[in-house]
């Protein structure tokens, strides 16, 4: 059997996170592929997740693929532009990265940057895959007591400031407010802010709930836990735009 599950989007719940942050880029005349391999020496059962990310405010996910085995990944239709590759094995299912799950970025330990230019494909993007003992773990309860309804994105960051060039942890999604585990990537003093994507465009929009939670000081050592980061979701806006499933509505259907 080709150890290609299913490519790109189609037919995939995304978990990160991945990650923080996330929308689908549309291919262009000049778009590029990129691809590598997954390598995984673990044993255990799941599927294995690529994520490709964009380097950006606007449309961060460049593309998906998934394999049964590990091995060759590959995501067409890349545009130009600067970019991290993030992969995982989800050993129990929950399309979220955790602590007993294979995960890894290419370039590890430290994410390195894939640059697209000229429409180029680049190959050898490989990435390796280990447990994520050497993150601070970061567990909360997201509330809220609202009546609007949509999936919930927590994100962990560098100071108390939400921009996607702060984020320093691993994205978690939930489908309902309730517990949420993410991970953070390196030391220092972490605020987690999570939203709810009401219109379906995984961004935060003018109207859809908010929060952020309790300065942290992270200090990564392995199998280290920081507990009760809690995040209380409010309205800063009574208006929101308009639903932009685009190619991201499996990920909202349970």
């Amino acid at each position: 059997m080709n150890n290609r599950f299913m490519r790109g989007s189609r037919g995939v719940r995304l978990g990160i996170a991945t990650a923080s942050l996330l929308a689908l880029v549309a291919s262009s005349a000049n778009a590029a592929t990129l691809s590598g391999n997954i390598i995984s020496s673990g044993g255990g059962h799941g599927l294995y997740y690529v994520f490709v990310i964009h380097l950006g405010i606007v449309d961060p996910l460049a593309g998906t693929d998934v394999l049964t085995t590990a091995g060759h990944w590959e995501v067409n239709g890349v545009s130009d532009g600067t970019y991290f590759v993030l992969a995982y094995r989800d050993i129990n299912a929950n399309l979220i990265p955790g602590r007993e799950e294979p995960m890894g970025f290419f370039g590890s330990p430290l994410p390195k940057p894939v640059v697209i230019s000229g429409g180029q494909s680049v190959a050898g993007v490989d990435v390796s895959l280990q447990q994520v003992n050497a993150a601070a773990e970061l567990l909360g309860k997201v509330t809220y007591a609202g009546q609007q309804q949509g999936r919930i994105w927590v994100l962990p960051h560098l100071g108390p400031d939400f921009e996607f060039l702060n984020v320093r942890g691993i994205p978690a999604t939930i489908t309902e407010p309730g517990a949420y585990q993410s991970f953070a990537l390196q030391s220092g003093e972490y605020f987690v802010t999570a939203y709810m994507d009401v219109n379906g465009n995984l961004m935060h929009d003018e109207g859809e709930p908010i929060g952020t939670s309790r300065a942290v000081t992270v200090d990564v050592t392995p199998g280290v836990t920081y507990s009760n980061i809690d995040i209380a979701l409010t309205l800063n806006s009574s208006a929101v735009e308009e639903k932009t499933w685009s190619k991201v509505k499996s990920l909202y259907q349970k």
